[in-house]
């Protein structure tokens, strides 16, 4: 392995390490996640109801449709702020 080899190697363990890192950031915002019920999408919001994660399983551009994607994502977001709405009530009861 060459020098310049050895750098890319390098740069690229340390971008793996910072995207994990802010990866488990963001979850540690989220008050709620929910997965859509066939699995292609996870979201994450914040206690705004903020979308902080949003994640497709492998595969799901090509498996779904351009609509029928944009809603299963939107559906999946819904709930996971009807999620944060239920906690804040859960709060105040």
């Amino acid at each position: 392995m060459n020098d310049e080899t050895k750098v890319l190697v390098a740069l690229a363990d340390h971008l793996r390490r910072t995207v994990s890192d802010v990866e488990k950031l963001l979850d540690q915002r989220a008050v709620v996640s929910v997965e859509s019920p066939d699995g292609s999408v996870s979201v994450a919001v914040d206690a705004r109801g903020h979308l902080v994660r949003l994640r497709l399983a492998p595969g799901t551009t090509q498996r779904l449709p351009c609509e029928v994607l944009e809603a299963v994502i939107n559906e999946t977001l819904a709930a996971a702020a009807r999620g944060v709405a239920a906690a804040d009530l859960a709060q105040v009861s």
